[in-house]
Parts: C-alpha cells; structure tokens; sequence
C-alpha cells in the first residue's frame, strides 16, 4: 500500500512529521483523505507528551472518500465526509441511533487526524452538504455536536433565557444554537478577548466578565 505522512509527537514540544504505512480498509470501512482537522483544546496533551508515542491527535476531522471496504454500502469513492472520532460496538440500541458515546458496551475514541489518510468505520461517517466546506464539517460532531446534543434534551424555545460559561469555541457554537431557537443568551468569561469575539460573531448576547459569577462556580463544582 506504500506510505503517507502523519505527525507523530516524540516528546516534549518535539512533533515530526513521519512516514507510515498507508491504512487499508477493512470490512465495514473506507479510507478518508483528510482534508481538514481541527486542533482541539484536549490535543494539547500531544504538544507536552514526555516521549515518543504512536497515538496520533486530531479527531475533528472531514475529508474525502477514497477507498471502501467490504460490505460497505452507504459510501463511494468521491463522498465528502465528516468523521464521529468515538467508535462504540455498533450493535446496541445507542450504536444504531448513532450515539456511539452512550455505548455501555465498549467506547474508543480514535485519534487519528494528523495523518493524510485514515481508515474508519462506514457508520461514523457524516455525508456533507455540497453547502458545507471540509473546514466547516470538520466541526460538526465534536464543536457543533456536544452543545447541539445539551440543548435538544431541553425545550428552550423563543423568549427563554440560556446562560453560557465560557466563550470558547464550544461555548461560541452553544450560544450560536441557543439563538437559533429564539432564545436570550447571557454569556460568560472572564477573557475579554473572548467576550468581545462573541459579541461581533453572535447577535443579541449579553455578555459578562464572569468575576462575579460565584453561584454558578458553586452549583457547578
């Protein structure tokens, strides 16, 4: 199959980029060349690790289809695809609905993303809108899809208020959801930067430095 590149940590601040074997798709996979991935703030661990490990980061990651394996059905070589990082047995109820996070049987969370091809199941692909960039799919499941699955177990609707603590990316994409619904969005952080990024990037925010917040930081732990 030749090689590719991926970036390997070997410690301390020491990334390298390094030549692998390319991955060959299994039964139930297909190979997606990474086309965009997102840093997330849990890689940072790849940036301090103390020696050499062949864990590799990246899991918010969409790319290109380019091979499929057998028995794959739903998938074709030139399919634009987002990947779901957390692989669950794929037989339970929880697997079938697509909540690979909630498997009871067995939850891996693949890393995977700084490499320029990666073999991953058929079922944790996402099919792109042709509207959807690989910069934006890249976001879905992990940036998108966390404050996404929060918000529909609620029934927050126009005219509710939502309190957001922190103005991160997640945080962002909370409030951009909570909007969407109609809602009132009182967010919180201490970092102006991050407070003044919120108010140009998301309408109708009230946003508060969090210094006083106590009751919050309390209830929350």
């Amino acid at each position: 199959f030749g090689t590719m590149k991926q970036v390997q940590a070997f410690g301390p601040q020491d990334l390298r980029v390094v030549d692998v074997p390319e991955p060959a798709a299994g039964a139930g996979e297909v190979i997606v060349e990474v086309r965009a991935c997102g840093i997330c703030g849990s890689d940072k661990w790849f940036w301090n690790v103390e020696r050499h490990s062949e864990y590799v980061a990246g899991h918010e990651v969409a790319g290109l289809v380019t091979a499929v394996g057998p028995g794959v059905r739903s998938l074709q070589p030139g399919d634009r695809v987002a990947v779901n990082n957390v692989k669950g047995c794929g037989e339970c109820p929880a697997c079938l609905e697509g909540a690979f996070i909630r498997c009871p049987n067995t939850v891996e969370h693949m890393g995977f993303g700084f490499s320029e091809r990666i073999a991953v199941p058929e079922r944790n692909c996402l099919l792109l809108d042709p509207s959807l960039s690989y910069e934006q799919g890249a976001l879905l499941f992990d940036n998108w899809g966390t404050p996404y699955s929060a918000l529909a177990r609620t029934s927050m609707g126009p005219g509710d208020w939502a309190a957001v603590t922190g103005c991160g990316p997640i945080g962002l994409a909370a409030i951009g959801l909570a909007v969407q619904r109609g809602a009132r969005v009182a967010a919180v952080d201490p970092i102006a930067e991050r407070r003044q990024y919120a108010g140009v990037s998301v309408v109708r925010a009230d946003l508060i430095s969090g210094k006083k917040c106590g009751t919050v930081g309390n209830s929350a732990g």
